[in-house]
């Protein structure tokens, strides 16, 4: 159900927001907001680059 959501999910801009599907060239961002302890204070632990990448390939789906 969830991809099928995603899937209608529409690109939505403004002047300052772009709400979009995840990219592969979203994973730089990605690494550095997951590995960010003002980012992560509230998770367990921060991500390392490999669990940012599978998180990543997750939400590509």
């Amino acid at each position: 159900m969830e991809e099928v959501l995603l899937d209608k999910c529409p690109r939505v801009e403004t002047e300052r927001l772009v709400l979009r599907r995840w990219e592969e060239r979203d994973l730089d961002g990605v690494v550095r907001m997951n590995g960010d302890p003002r980012v992560m204070e509230f998770f367990r632990s921060l991500n390392t680059p490999d669990e940012s990448r599978q998180f990543l390939e997750i939400m590509m789906r």
